[in-house]
């Protein structure tokens, strides 16, 4: 449910970096690890691919700050490739598929005492009436942009609910289509962890325990890798593909 009660957020901003400072500038400081999730692209055929898969046919090297659009060649601008060595669709930004943040949700869970209450924040940007999949079937209502919770450079409407209704927020085209979105950011009301998705990037940053990082490095539902504050995130940041 959309909340009012903006207090929960006033957390992050104090340990956010300058906006377009790296890693640090997209998920707060403060946790004693980070993880990287890549956002999966498609090939033309329809099938989900990996990174690490797409760097291996064009010939590029996979490595923790690689950027999709270095391994196959086009700008950050273009959505289809077509080349000799992949063709398809680039990964969603800003938008972790329903598999992957299932999955992501699924171990989130293991690390915090507070899987009931937690909060998720969507870019007020979009400008598009955005619910959950809840609501009545006559769709959902528009959000009111006021209760929003502002952090550098972007604006969240804020929504309070368990863990599992992550996966239960999205677009309304219409009253009987549903798109599934990822929250921009989320996270419990103990705050032992934190989910940044920056709506400009293709991948998802997770800053929590060593525990839960350890755990989401060696889920391989998940195409994951260890992540540091001052990781550079731009397009142009893949010196090894570039």
């Amino acid at each position: 449910m959309q909340t009012d009660d903006l207090s929960a957020g006033e957390w992050i901003a104090p340990r956010l970096g300058a906006f377009g400072s790296g890693v640090r500038g997209v998920i707060p400081a403060g946790f004693e690890a980070y993880a990287r999730i890549l956002h999966p692209a498609e090939s033309d055929t329809g099938e989900i691919v990996r990174w690490s898969e797409v760097a291996a046919a064009c010939g590029k090297v996979a490595h923790p700050l690689m950027q999709f659009h270095s391994l196959v060649g086009v700008a950050p601008t273009e959505y289809d490739v077509d080349c000799a060595e992949w063709s398809g669709t680039v990964p969603d930004h800003g938008n972790l598929e329903p598999e992957s943040l299932a999955a992501l949700v699924d171990v989130l869970a293991r690390h915090t005492v507070a899987p009931q209450r937690c909060w998720f924040g969507l870019w007020d940007g979009y400008g598009s009436p955005f619910g959950t999949e809840r609501s009545t079937g006559e769709g959902a209502p528009r959000i009111d942009f006021d209760a929003r919770v502002e952090l550098p450079q972007r604006n969240y409407v804020l929504f309070g609910g368990p863990l599992e209704a992550a996966l239960e927020i999205g677009h309304w085209p219409t009253k009987n289509w549903f798109l599934p979105h990822s929250p921009n950011i989320f996270w419990p009301d103990d705050a032992s962890w934190c989910v940044a998705t920056e709506i400009d990037l293709f991948c998802t940053y997770v800053g929590g325990s060593r525990a839960l990082i350890d755990e989401l490095l060696a889920d391989e539902r998940l195409e994951v890798w260890e992540a540091h504050l001052d990781d550079p995130v731009s397009h142009d940041s893949d010196a090894l593909n570039s």
